[in-house]
């Protein structure tokens, strides 16, 4: 999973990489390279920020924090150096509301004001009224405690996500995170699903209660709702959603299967059952493209080395 790094990255991308595999590394018993990557990942300065640009909070959570513990935790919760490195740069990130690392984070460390300050962020965007229960919109603004942009979208990520896997995490010990992901999923049938009449392709659309308009597009990103919802099943015995997540996987896995290289794209668009459109007017490509594969894209780029 490494890529290049460029003068604006947010972090040294060859030792996000580094950090990011060291579990891997674990699991597939390559101990020398583990033990090399550790070491490395002591070196790493997390108190001086490597660029002038700002730090993107959720890919530096998920890469190093989550990195670093699962590394530390494999092998065996011994190595206070390197927990120590997780620690430093949780400091540094406690405006972040990412629940699952903070919490681990404060379980290994002994300092509960990681899991404090996350609870506390995601609570407020949990009890914040939205037009579609569950579905906090897009933009949400931290000094008055408002949605300032009311788009419902799954391409949100890892709010909606962290919903369900805290809480089997907690085993559901603060229930309105069960209940939130349950009121978001439920709202998402009601509302977002769409079917094609074009090889009967499931997808998510997004929509603005403002605008009365859901736009009929679905990222690569977002298509982490299929294990998600397939996962619900294991917590609620719902049929109902692992079958929808099912049927969001076997659509993902066509953007995949009907590109020249078989990788997906990062974004894609469909048309609705007249063919409107929701977006801007595609080109007489993409509606052939779009009759011929149930989708058509307008982001063409692959970013899942970045992730």
């Amino acid at each position: 999973m490494g890529f290049p790094a460029t003068k604006s990255d947010h972090f040294p991308k060859p030792l996000v990489t580094l950090v990011n595999a060291l579990n891997t590394l674990f699991v597939m018993n390559l101990q020398d390279r583990f033990t090399q990557g550790v070491a490395e990942t002591l070196k790493i300065d997390f108190l001086r920020s490597q660029t002038d640009d700002g730090v993107l909070i959720f890919e530096t959570t998920i890469r190093y924090i989550a990195g670093i513990l699962s590394a530390y935790k494999l092998s065996g919760a011994t190595n206070t150096p390197l927990l120590d490195q997780a620690r430093k740069l949780g400091d540094k990130l406690l405006a972040g509301s990412l629940v699952m690392e903070f919490d681990w984070l404060s379980f290994h460390t002994r300092q509960p004001e990681y899991l404090q300050y996350a609870t506390k962020a995601a609570q407020t965007v949990i009890k914040t009224p939205s037009a579609l229960p569950g579905l906090p919109g897009l933009i949400f603004g931290v000094k008055n405690q408002t949605i300032l942009n009311d788009l419902a979208t799954w391409g949100c990520d890892s709010y909606l996500e962290y919903l369900l896997k805290f809480g089997m995490l907690i085993g559901n010990s603060g229930p309105s995170y069960y209940t939130t992901w349950k009121q978001a999923v439920q709202s998402s049938i009601k509302k977002l699903i769409q079917v094609l009449p074009v090889r009967k392709l499931t997808y998510l659309g997004d929509f603005s209660a403002s605008c009365n308009v859901i736009d009929l597009e679905f990222p690569h990103l977002a298509c982490y709702v299929s294990g998600n919802w397939i996962l619900g099943r294991k917590v609620f015995q719902d049929r109902q959603t692992f079958d929808y997540g099912l049927r969001l996987l076997t659509t993902c896995k066509e953007t995949y299967k009907q590109t020249a290289t078989g990788l997906g794209p990062e974004i894609f668009r469909f048309l609705g059952p007249n063919s409107e459109n929701s977006g801007d007017k595609p080109s007489p490509q993409d509606v052939e493209f779009f009759k011929a594969n149930g989708f058509y894209i307008t982001n063409a780029a692959y970013h899942l080395r970045a992730t």
